[in-house]
């Protein structure tokens, strides 16, 4: 295993390979030494996974196996295949769901339901892939032949998670090379694909680590004077600029010291091996990265469990009070279970949103319960949002006359007039004063989105006093 350690303010990139080289940022290490060389005459260019393949319908992939496959899955965003069978990513449902398939001519079998956001997965050899979960912190080898086990490796600790999984890559099979690359946040691993496949026959996995640092130089010297020595750091004037290391030196100020053997100097981070001192002894300097030269890592035959759907039980008795009112009428508990699928965290606000999204059928939706929503800037999606509360209330009681930058002029009930308009809350709150002088019993409320999403339900009182002891978040708006 190589591990390439880079400067604490530099975040490991994997950005090319070459068939022996691997490129961090125009830096490049051989595959086989983890040594610094030059770059390779044609490199291919790392992309983000979810670049290699732009998500189609699988009606739109002429393959046998897309047609065996087109039930499951609404896009596939990826497909990988080492040999005859290929491992296919796709997404479906309302939260874009993630999971793996293995496809062999018109055969498919699942290989993962529900795949979190974070888990990426690489083909290594025909019909064997490897799935990365950082926050089990381990590595899962899968075959075709074999969808419901698996054998699970222990990442070694030298793996740190990534503080921006959605941004960076952080899985690369690179077949041609023979290696895996595990991409953290300081650091990128590497190991050798015929090592991890063989880890099937064995209870644990020992590894000889190389350490590696892009851009370092063993031979590199530098040369300065103390000009400080206290509180535990020395302040040292080299040419051209002055650095602060986190070591007492104990030197007089005016000494002379030699920093030797580079690991990085990058963006105001420095960090050589050793400090050299006039007398020729010389020290190790602190903050050098510890370099085990051995890891361990567990393994261990595991089934394969399918996380199941848990549906809240506030969430459950917050559609069942909105069910009891006439509201989400068509909402089935399939629906249900794919608009909670996938999400940690789902609350009613994002179930109603999605029960009446703006497709036909969730607009049809709105207008038979009288719901509405626009985001902060409403007047970008409607050129008539009186005629639009209109039709919530259910009664033609405005209509609108124009629109200015900051009001609207409407004629009803109290004649022309003029709506100051700060937010879509001001032209509800006008509305439901007018329902109010004229009798009307339903009001318009707000659903609380916590965001800059506005909606809106139109009902009567005694309609919201319950919906809100169910624990709906409605709030009255003036009126």
């Amino acid at each position: 295993m190589f591990v390439a350690e880079f400067s604490p303010v530099a975040r490991s990139s994997l950005t090319a390979v070459g068939p022996a080289e691997l490129g961090f940022d125009g830096t490049w290490l051989a595959v086989e030494t983890g040594e610094n060389t030059a770059a390779p005459p044609s490199p291919t260019p790392v992309t983000n996974r979810y670049d290699d393949m732009k998500a189609l319908r699988p009606s739109d992939i002429h393959e046998p196996w897309a047609i065996a496959l087109a039930p499951h899955a609404d896009h596939v965003v990826r497909v990988q295949d080492a040999g005859a069978a290929k491992l296919v990513e796709v997404v479906r449902g309302p939260n874009h769901v993630r999971s793996l398939w293995w496809c062999s001519g018109t055969t498919v079998a699942c290989a993962r339901k529900r795949l979190a956001s974070r888990v990426c997965a690489e083909v290594l050899a025909d019909g064997v892939a490897v799935l990365f979960d950082p926050d089990a912190r381990r590595l899962e080898l899968f075959r075709a032949r074999a969808v419901d086990a698996a054998v699970a490796v222990d990442l070694p600790s030298v793996i740190e998670p990534v503080e921006y999984p959605g941004h960076e890559r952080v899985l690369a099979a690179l077949r041609p090379a023979g290696v895996l690359v595990i991409q953290g946040h300081k650091r990128s691993c590497w190991m050798r694909i015929g090592e991890l496949l063989a880890a099937e026959d064995a209870t644990q996995i020992e590894w000889d680590v190389t350490w590696c640092f892009p851009g370092a130089d063993p031979a590199a010297r530098l040369t300065g004077t103390v000009t400080m020595c206290r509180y535990g750091v020395t302040n040292v004037q080299f040419p051209g600029r002055k650095l602060q290391l986190h070591d007492d030196l104990g030197a007089p100020v005016g000494t002379t010291v030699t920093l030797v053997g580079r690991l990085w100097d990058t963006l105001g981070a420095v960090q050589y091996r050793e400090i050299e001192f006039p007398d020729g002894s010389r020290r190790p300097m602190s903050r050098v990265p510890v370099m085990a030269t051995t890891l361990t890592s567990k393994v261990e035959r595991i089934r394969v469990v399918t996380p199941e759907v848990e549906i809240p039980a506030e969430l459950i008795r917050e559609v069942r009070a909105l069910r009891a009112e006439g509201l989400l009428g068509d909402m089935t508990d399939d629906e249900l279970v794919s608009y909670v699928e996938g999400i940690d965290h789902t609350n009613i606000v994002e179930i109603v949103l999605r029960y009446y999204e703006h497709d036909e059928l969730g607009r049809e939706r709105a207008r038979g319960d009288r719901f509405l929503v626009h985001d902060g800037r409403f007047e970008q999606e409607t050129d008539d949002v009186i005629a639009e509360l209109c039709e919530l209330i259910g009664e033609p009681l405005f209509v609108q006359l124009g629109v200015d930058r900051a009001a609207i002029r409407v004629r009803g009930p109290r004649g022309d007039e003029t709506i100051e308009v700060g937010s879509l809350g001001d032209v509800v709150s006008h509305v439901n004063a007018v329902l109010g002088e004229n009798g009307h019993a339903a009001r318009i409320v707000g659903l609380l989105t916590g965001d800059d999403r506005h909606a809106y339900f139109a009902l009567p009182a005694d309609r919201v006093a319950r919906l809100r002891e169910a624990g709906v978040p409605l709030v009255e708006i003036g009126g």
